[in-house]
């Protein structure tokens, strides 16, 4: 048996609690149980109603996400290729893996926090306006070469080839490269 998550007590709050139980047969069940104040119309309390509901299979659906999404940013987070996720019109980064943190000489931090204004500076000045054209037209979910190259630029300010595979996603509820 496992101790309950919340502790009931004498309020006429509703009261609930997760726990395991074994049945007969020895198979382990989650139970969410649910403690209700039966009260008068004054609010006096008469008594507690209570109901019991087996959610196995919720909890095995929660522990399976889990798993994966450590898998996925397990994967993404020792990937050697470089990921980042950009939104908007005016492009803001929104997520950036470790290995192109690496790539461009910068710290993961450093790069979630550069303000749209100072992105364009990771793009060379002459491959900008392509850059920018294609990320947009992504965005919007027009025609657009998904692979292409392009020279970034370091913070040592070291210029440095970089070929790219962009494709329009729903990152965060919102549309994203």
């Amino acid at each position: 048996f496992e101790e309950p998550k919340k502790a009931y007590h004498s309020s006429p709050d509703v009261g609930e609690a997760e726990y395991r139980i074994i049945c007969k047969h020895g198979s382990v069940r989650w139970i969410w149980h649910v403690c209700r104040p039966i009260t008068t119309a004054d609010g006096h309390c008469l008594g507690r109603r209570s109901g019991n509901r087996d959610i196995t299979e919720r909890k095995k659906a929660v522990d399976a996400f889990k798993e994966s999404e450590e898998k996925y940013r397990t994967l993404i987070n020792q990937s050697l290729e470089g990921i980042i996720v950009a939104q908007g019109p005016v492009p803001r980064i929104v997520f950036v893996n470790p290995a192109l943190a690496r790539i461009l000489g910068y710290t993961q931090e450093e790069l979630l926090s550069l303000p749209p204004r100072k992105i364009p500076n990771l793009i060379h000045p002459e491959d900008r306006e392509m850059f920018f054209e294609r990320f947009k037209a992504r965005l919007q979910e027009k025609a657009a070469p998904s692979h292409y190259e392009f020279r970034g630029v370091r913070k040592d300010k070291k210029i440095v080839w970089l070929a790219i595979s962009s494709n329009r996603i729903i990152y965060e509820g919102q549309p994203a490269v």
